[in-house]
Parts: structure tokens; sequence; C-alpha cells
């Protein structure tokens, strides 16, 4: 199974892509098999545990697999990708509420979008998109190896 993680910006001093990193390395670990691709832009991290495959940004557009995306950025250059099989979207906090500017139609063109599945990352994210949206494909309450195993299962 061919797997991406979209990641624009990786920084050492992010934890959040600290903690996707290791959940990289560690669904390697349970699926030594596929093939597990990190796309990004900027890559300024040390990994001494690097299992998976960097390649840049761009050439997500032709990633024929399942596409990980981890923000509302990443959402917009990727929704209008033909190749991604499937993209799941990692919902960890409410944007539309924080960016009250934009337009409902931005939000709706994202999260309403049959290319994502949405995943949250708590029971009460779960709910909000829930009621706000549709209903999450999964929960990811710990970001880790085994939880994103088991939501390629799921899929």
């Amino acid at each position: 199974m061919n797997i991406g993680f979209y990641l624009l910006d990786v920084e050492q001093k992010n934890s959040k892509h600290q903690t996707i990193l290791k959940a990289i390395n560690k669904l390697y670990d349970i699926r030594p098999h596929d093939n597990i691709v990190l796309f990004n832009n900027k890559f300024s991290m040390v990994d001494p545990e690097q299992k998976y495959y960097t390649l840049h940004i761009n050439e997500a557009k032709y990633f024929k697999g399942i596409l990980f995306v981890f923000d509302i950025k990443s959402a917009m250059l990727t929704k209008s990708f033909a190749a991604p099989r499937k993209q799941l979207l990692l919902i960890d906090r409410p944007e539309w509420s924080e960016k009250r500017n934009i337009p409902y139609l931005f939000w709706q063109h994202i999260y309403n979008n049959e290319k994502f599945e949405l995943l949250t990352s708590s029971d009460s994210m779960e709910k909000l998109c829930e009621n706000c949206w549709r209903k999450p494909l999964y929960n990811l309450k710990d970001l880790n190896g085994e939880q994103i195993n088991e939501v390629l299962q799921k899929l």
C-alpha cells in the first residue's frame, strides 16, 4: 500500500512534527512492506530513526495512495490533486471558529469535500465536527503508528 504524509515545513522545535515523524517511523515497524512517503517543502529536523522516503510537496500530485494531511493550508493545496486515492485530514482544533473572517463556503469546500475523510484528535473535536460538518472516520486520541494503522485498516 502507498501511504503518504503531507507536511509543508518540518521544524525541529515543533512538537506536533516530532510526534508525526515518530508515528510514521512506528507505522513503518508495523507495515514494513508498504511504501511510506513524507512530502514536504522544508525539512529542518534531525530524524535518526528515519524509515520513510522524503519527497518534495509537488510530487504528492502524482502520488497514487492514501495521503494524510495535517492542516488547512495543506488541505487547500491538496484538494485539487487527482492522483491520491483518498485524503485523510486530521482536525485538532476548530480553525473555522478561530478565523471568522474567512467565508463559510471556504470551509465547506474542505470539510465537506468527498476527497477528504475527517480524522479528529479528541472526543470533543469529534462531536464538534459531526455537528458542524460530518461524522469523522476515526478519532486519533493519540497520534501514533498503531492508531494510524487502525485508520488504514478501516478504509
